[in-house]
This record gives C-alpha cells, structure tokens and sequence, in this order.
C-alpha cells in the first residue's frame, strides 16, 4: 500500500504544474459562471462578475509547505477569500502569507480571526468574521455562514456523547447570479445536525468521506449515512469532491472507485439530482 501512495503522490506532483497553470488561465479570463478545484476540495470561483477563493490550497503546500508557483501573481484577481476550517488541506498559512498583500478581504470564521492574523500577518480590518446566521453582502454575492459538521462520533453513539476527533468548521451557503450553492464544507457526522434545510438550491458541493477505513476491500462505515445525507437536499445538482488527497494515508483517501459507487446509489435514492465527480484541474460550469 504504501508503494502505491508513493507512485500515485509522484504522479500527481509531476502533472500538477500544468494542471496548476491550466486552472490559473482559465479562472482569469472572462466567461460563464464557474468554479475550478485548484486541488482536493479547494475552490476558485468566477461568477456574478467576481472571483474568490473557497480555502485555496496548492498540492505543493499541501505536502511541504513549498510555494514553488507564483500564487501573489497568481490570485492578483481575487475578490475575496472564504475559509472554512483549520486543516492542513485546507488552511495553508504560508500561502496566505504570501498573498497578504492583495487589497482584498478575508472572510475568516469568527474562532479563526485571531489565529489567521497572527500566522499571516494580515490586518485585522481586511478580515470579515463569519459568525453562524449572519449574512455578507460582497461583490454583489450574499453568504451565509452555517454551523459545520467535522465533528466526529463513534459509529452507533447517542447524540450525549462527546465527539472522539474533529474541530469548529463553517458551511457556506452562497446566493450569486440567481443561483444558490451549498458549500457544507468536510462533514464527518451525518446526523448531527441533519442536513439543514435551506429550500431550493442549484447545486450542493460534498466532500467525499464515509468513515475510518480498517480494510479497503470492506464498505466504508458511513456509506449508506453519507448517500442518504445528500439526498435530502433539494438540490438540482450534487458534485463529489475530496478524492485523492494524497496528504492522506493511502487508506483514507477517496477514489473515483469510492464516487461511482455513491453516483449509482443516489442515482437510486434520488434520481432527480444530477451527481457529477471532479478532481484536482477540473472546470465546474454552474
């Protein structure tokens, strides 16, 4: 196992430059609303006439905290940044070091605020805290920051009990263009809470993850939890993400294998969502 997390790492360093440039070229130029994976489950966004950034991540910093790429440059048409949680594949403060300079705000979950200041130097008057309820209007977009659930229990435990891992993490949803996405960011229990209910939405962005996986030749644990949780969402749309994270243990990572299967059970469950699967370089058109 681990010579097959070694040779699938350095296939994914040794095309991520051109992946990383092809990402880059195409969310700067003009064009219909979309968003992009700049790696895993990192986002970057254009659409109802602004660009940002949901928790952008580079592989590089990803696995060595390196900035070989040129992200100052590189992001120089940001409108603003969202974070969601406080994990390596998906907060790199170096990274966001590197980009501090850009004239535009950070919208930080609110626990989050004093730590992002005091690892990126950014001034506390750029950051935006995200508190749970309430509202932000910018560039044109409304986003509403919602309780996370990275939280994670032991399989069969009544709601008393304490989480065994996990951490405070914010969802977004986001009204732009006419249209209203649902970023639940990476959630770990799937009935604490149920998925909230936010009406009609275009499209519900889930980060794959179905439990601890002991043996790869077994059903993940949280399957049947994870396909029954996005479907009842009234979306018209539901896109799989989080596959080859290749920071991870090669047991914890999420293949292409893993999101077939959970395509054709929703496909079941709830044929009137259309699943579509991305990874890293991928284009979403919404």
């Amino acid at each position: 196992m681990l010579q097959q997390h070694e040779l699938l790492k350095q296939q994914a360093v040794e095309a991520y430059p051109a992946v990383y440039q092809k990402v880059i070229t195409e969310w700067q130029q003009p064009g219909p609303d979309a968003f992009w994976l700049l790696y895993s489950a990192n986002y970057l966004f254009r659409a109802g006439g602004a660009r940002w950034a949901i928790d952008p991540i580079t592989l590089f910093a990803r696995l060595s905290d390196s900035l070989p790429l040129h992200p100052l440059q590189d992001f120089s048409k940001l409108d603003f940044l969202i974070l969601t949680h406080q994990h390596r594949d998906h907060v790199n403060w170096k990274l966001l070091e590197s980009i501090r300079s850009l004239p535009v705000p950070w919208i930080v979950p609110d626990f989050l605020v004093q730590e992002c200041s005091a690892q990126t130097g950014i001034p506390r008057d750029r950051i935006i805290p995200a508190v749970t309820g309430q509202s932000i209007k910018i560039c044109g977009i409304r986003i509403l920051p919602l309780e996370g659930s990275h939280w994670e229990y032991p399989l069969g435990a009544n709601r008393s009990e304490p989480p065994i891992k996990g951490l405070p993490s914010v969802s977004y949803l986001l009204e732009f263009h006419g249209k209203r996405w649902f970023f639940p960011g990476d959630v770990r229990s799937y009935d604490r809470p149920v998925a909230p209910d936010l009406g009609k939405l275009d499209g519900v962005a889930a980060h794959v993850w179905m439990g601890r996986m002991h043996d790869p030749h077994s059903d993940p644990p949280l399957f049947k939890q994870f396909c029954s949780y996005f479907s009842n969402f009234q979306s018209g749309r539901l896109i799989l993400t989080h596959l080859y994270e290749i920071g991870r243990e090669m047991k914890d990572i999420w293949t292409l294998e893993h999101a077939q299967r959970i395509k054709q059970t929703l496909a079941g469950i709830s044929p009137s969502i259309k699943v579509d699967i991305y990874c890293t370089g991928d284009t979403v058109e919404i």
